[in-house]
């Protein structure tokens, strides 16, 4: 292999594509320091599959893409482009030459690529193998790694001297065959694991089949009477039907015409009500007149009293007004007499006679006003005689008028005793059309009822016809279910029974041996002819173990041939069973005693599986027997006491 081309574009200081020939000879790079030299070997690194930014001399793989610069922008991609040849037909396409390249952009997507065509890190790592040119072989030799190799561990520096003499790859290869060998193993125990739950499995997924099949017989009979049954109930509830609309129509025009009679009363009943309404509306104003009537009676006979009170009064001052009139015209005869004494004593004392003439016009002065209140007096008792005529007039007036309206009264009475007896008519006739209204509202809610309980029926009928019908299709999804569940049984089944009849669970010796090659006679193999309940499979398979991968032979001479067939093809290790020399009958005295002795022993091992063919009473002699219990404290427990008898327990321990 040579290196013929390295391409850079934006790798750290490259901002633009640089081409690198390597021709003939040795190339060398000069220039100063920091001009870029150590980054070209960085890119052959870094295209090669360097993951390690720190090894590039950076602190992350973005800082390989150019950054930029004071006269540059920076860029969104590193790529380098690394071509060889001498290849002899290793590349992708076959051609003698590759060109490998890697991308890596600033969002951090990479992307590697053989001849244009993208690829794995993987596959670049496979190319360069045993060459000596990657990213930790020795091609590449930087400052500091001569001393890096030389104090380095022997471990490191033998990876170094197995890649120079080229024994890398087959390593490699070596360790991923190791790693698809285990997981293979480990997929090959799954499987026996898987095989051996199927076989318990086995059974019951034969039951459940059988199940499944006379299920589907009694489905497909109950269907059939499901249909007749349902078929027959439909013609029945199709005449119910009938007979009930008809019925349902003559309640209608029944309930119709009395829907019509008892519109008609009522329009007759509210015709009376708008009569009697009338009626109370003229006796209540007759009521409303004679209340006002009694109250002007009323309110004349109160202002008939109040002028009897006002004539008694006026009676009572024209008495006191006379007796005050008696008492002044008492009082002017003394004032007469007087009069004359001051006359005659005029001229002697002239103070006297002033004051007796000024007395004397008061008395005057009194007598007029007495006199002018009496003539008030009088006018005031003829005004009351007159106003007393006024209100007895007034006073008959109403008498008459009161008679009148007890007349009328009277006659609202009648008119009322006549109006209560229309309405109690009224009330009757309104009792007997609700009477008919409640009989035609019963009978209404009674035809209602029965055309909702057929209704209902009807719906019933319907329902559990539906339920009916979800119910076969429920059963019909559990019978699909139940047949996949049987055709993947009969799947495993079917793989299952390709294992025992290829026998692949067995050992290779096994294998080889049922194979019957030239020369030797093969009767077949124990673990064919021995059969166990799901219950006892376990227990059965722990105790006999590898003896039921024996291979039956007819004697010595075939067991002889047998072991020279397997050392001579190397075939493996096997076990044999001659069938000349085997027991002819099984003896199980002893363990018969121990089991009657022992209640915590359940069973003898013979006793759990059966042993079919002609052979079955030398190859049941053959095989070992023992002693089966519940746990494995029982199991230790009769074991302290019966030492030499082996033990097993139903959970195969």
């Amino acid at each position: 292999m040579r290196l013929d081309k390295v391409e850079i574009v934006g790798f750290k200081s490259f901002c633009d594509r640089q081409e690198l020939d390597f021709k003939g000879g040795v190339t060398g790079i000069v220039g100063p320091n920091g001009c870029g030299k150590s980054n070209i070997s960085d890119a052959i690194s870094w295209v090669l599959g360097e993951q390690s930014a720190k090894s590039l001399r950076g602190a992350s793989m973005e800082d390989v893409i150019f950054a930029g610069s004071a006269a540059r922008q920076p860029l969104g991609m590193a790529e380098v482009n690394l071509r060889v040849s001498g290849l002899n037909g290793s590349s992708p396409d076959g051609r003698p030459e590759c060109v490998v390249t890697r991308r890596l952009y600033r969002d951090g997507t990479s992307e590697y690529l053989m001849n244009g065509e993208v690829c794995r890190l993987k596959d670049i790592h496979e190319l360069f193998m045993d060459t000596g040119l990657g990213s930790k072989a020795y091609s590449i030799i930087e400052q500091g790694k001569i001393g890096q190799i030389l104090s380095s561990k022997p471990a490191d520096r033998r990876a170094l001297i197995e890649e120079a003499a080229g024994i890398t790859k087959y390593k490699a290869r070596r360790r991923q065959t190791q790693l698809k060998l285990e997981a293979a193993q480990q997929n090959l125990l799954r499987v026996n694991d898987i095989v051996h739950e199927v076989d318990k499995q086995l059974e019951s997924l034969k039951r459940q089949a059988g199940k499944a099949r006379r299920y589907r017989a009694l489905r497909e009979e109950i269907q059939g009477a499901e249909r007749v049954l349902f078929g027959r109930r439909f013609i029945e509830l199709t005449g119910l039907l009938g007979s009930l609309e008809e019925r349902f129509a003559a309640e209608g025009d029944r309930e119709r015409a009395a829907s019509v009679a008892l519109a008609t009363d009522e329009a007759q009943m509210e015709a009376r009500r708008t009569g009697l309404y009338d009626e109370e509306g003229r006796l209540e104003a007759t009521r409303g007149r004679l209340s006002e009537l009694t109250i002007t009676v009323d309110r004349c006979q109160g202002k008939t009293g109040y002028c009897r009170e006002q004539i008694q009064e006026a009676a009572t001052r024209g008495q006191e007004a006379d007796q005050e009139a008696a008492e002044l015209l008492a009082r002017v005869e003394p004032l007469e007499g007087m009069l004359a004494a001051a006359r005659a004593e005029e001229t002697r004392l002239q103070e006297d006679a002033a004051a007796a003439e000024a007395e004397f016009s008061a008395a005057e002065d009194a007598l007029a006003a007495a006199a002018q209140g009496q003539t008030e007096v009088e006018r005031a008792q003829e005004q009351a005689r007159d106003a007393q005529i006024a209100t007895l007039g007034r006073i008959a007036a109403l008498t008459n008028a009161r008679e009148s309206v007890a007349g009328n009264a009277e006659r609202a009475s009648a008119d009322l005793l006549k109006l209560a007896g229309e309405t109690e008519e009224l009330r009757r006739e309104e009792a007997r059309v609700d009477g008919l209204r409640l009989t035609a509202e019963a009978r209404r809610a009674t035809a209602e009822e029965l055309v909702g309980a057929l209704t209902r029926e009807r719906e019933g009928a319907f329902e559990r016809g539906e339920a009916a019908r979800r119910r076969a299709a429920e059963l019909l999804q559990q019978a699909e279910a139940l047949q996949s569940e049987k055709d993947s049984a009969a799947g495993r089944l079917a793989s299952l029974q390709e294992i025992v009849a290829t026998h692949s669970a067995f050992d290779e010796g096994a294998r080889a041996l049922l194979r019957r090659p030239h020369g030797l006679e093969v009767l077949g193999v124990v673990a064919d002819l021995v059969e166990a309940d799901g219950s006892h499979e376990r227990a059965v398979e722990a105790f006999l173990g590898d003896r039921l991968q024996a291979v039956l032979v007819p004697d010595a001479a075939g067991v002889l041939r047998g072991i020279e067939f397997l050392q001579g093809s190397e075939a493996g290790r096997g076990t044999f069973l001659p069938l000349a020399g085997a027991r002819g009958e099984l003896d199980c005295a002893a363990l018969r005693d121990i089991q009657r002795a022992e209640p915590k022993v359940k069973a003898i091992l013979s006793d759990l599986y059966r042993v079919t063919g002609p052979h079955a009473a030398k190859i049941r002699a053959a095989l070992p027997n023992g002693l089966v219990c519940e746990t494995l404290e029982d199991a230790l427990d009769v074991q302290s006491r019966h030492a030499a008898i082996p033990c097993v327990t139903l959970r195969g321990e």
